[in-house]
């Protein structure tokens, strides 16, 4: 798989309930892939800050916001929840590490047979009939 797949199915993965800009930056970024030279650039930057072992600055700051739950008292802090908001590209470059770092663990079976939660095929249900006589 080539850097401009990875990143189109890091695009695709990301949920459309991000803010406006994001979800702009997403269809830009999308459009953008379909010509070579602009895939090339971001597989550049991508690659630089694998070598240079350096986030771009703008990439590790994040919007937190909270969100009411939609249950008991809104003068309660507990009837928040928080959520932050990251910047797209960095969306996209997690992502791409994170399957990377997944298909890798599941490759070589590194990743525990009694690990549930987060593998694909699994649920943490599946850790409930493990544990069941």
């Amino acid at each position: 798989m080539g850097i401009r797949d990875r990143i189109n199915l890091a695009v695709n993965k990301m949920k459309d309930k991000n803010e406006a800009q994001n979800k702009i930056l997403r269809i830009f970024i999308k459009r953008m892939l379909k010509i070579t030279k602009y895939a090339i650039i971001i597989q550049r930057i991508f690659n630089n800050i694998l070598k240079t072992k350096q986030n771009p600055k703008e990439w590790s700051n994040a919007e937190i916001f909270t969100i009411y739950k939609g249950q008991g008292a809104m003068d309660k802090p507990d009837n928040y929840r928080g959520i932050s908001l990251i910047p797209c590209m960095s969306k996209i470059f997690i992502k791409i590490i994170s399957n990377r770092l997944y298909n890798w663990l599941e490759k070589h079976n590194i990743i525990n047979e009694f690990q549930f939660g987060y593998r694909k095929g699994t649920s943490s249900i599946d850790s409930i009939l493990v544990m069941a006589p």
